[in-house]
């Protein structure tokens, strides 16, 4: 009790401090419509906006409409890499585009903001130096947010460096014969390898 400040010679204020600690492990209808926001906007933001409701304008014309069909996607992956930095309500914080971060990063490079060792953490070691390249981040003034966006990119980069890499690895040679009997493990790997290459490539 007397670690979390709590005085048993004033009943009152105790009990009120128990209630309130009581309520913050109590699951609302508060926390589950929160919940139920934050879900909704993530789904919207990986998998695109289906149901009317939803929908942009430019969704709701003619010609939005066709030009969508079956690629909601579309405008959520648009927003994650090219999103203008503003606070979402639905995930209750800030939210800016991926690839916009990445080229505020470049810009500091030649601005007093955060120099050119900034710049190289955060694009080369957010994952391999996360400590010392979130705090030279926060230092320049870069946000949380900002500091997850460089983590997205440098996953997405090295997935797409590493579906090269296994398309080189099992492309057939030049002077292969087209009459050999073709290797079926090589031959998926190398046609999985090429379609992720390029939908990840497309992506960003």
């Amino acid at each position: 009790m007397k670690q979390k400040g709590y005085n048993i010679a004033d009943l009152e204020n105790v009990k009120q401090k128990l209630l309130e600690e009581d309520y913050k492990l109590t699951w609302t209808v508060d926390d589950e419509s929160s919940f139920m926001d934050k879900a909704r906007e993530i789904n919207d933001r990986m998998h695109g906006i289906y149901n009317n409701q939803d929908r942009v304008a430019f969704q709701q014309s003619i010609y939005g409409n066709a030009l969508m069909a079956m690629k909601g996607y579309a405008l959520g992956m648009a927003e994650r890499r090219f999103g203008v930095n503003k606070h979402n309500t639905m995930l209750n914080g800030e939210s800016e585009g991926s690839l916009r971060t990445a080229a505020k990063v470049i810009v500091s490079m030649f601005t007093d903001k955060g120099g050119w060792k900034t710049t190289i953490k955060a694009l080369l070691l957010p994952v391999i130096n996360p400590r010392g390249t979130k705090l030279a981040m926060y230092k320049a003034g870069f946000s949380a947010n900002q500091y997850a966006n460089m983590r997205r990119n440098f996953g997405d980069m090295l997935l797409i460096g590493l579906f090269a890499l296994i398309k080189m690895a099992t492309a057939k040679s030049d002077g292969a014969d087209d009459d050999e009997d073709d290797d079926v493990v090589s031959g998926i790997c190398y046609y999985f390898a090429s379609r992720l290459y390029r939908e990840q490539s497309a992506y960003n």
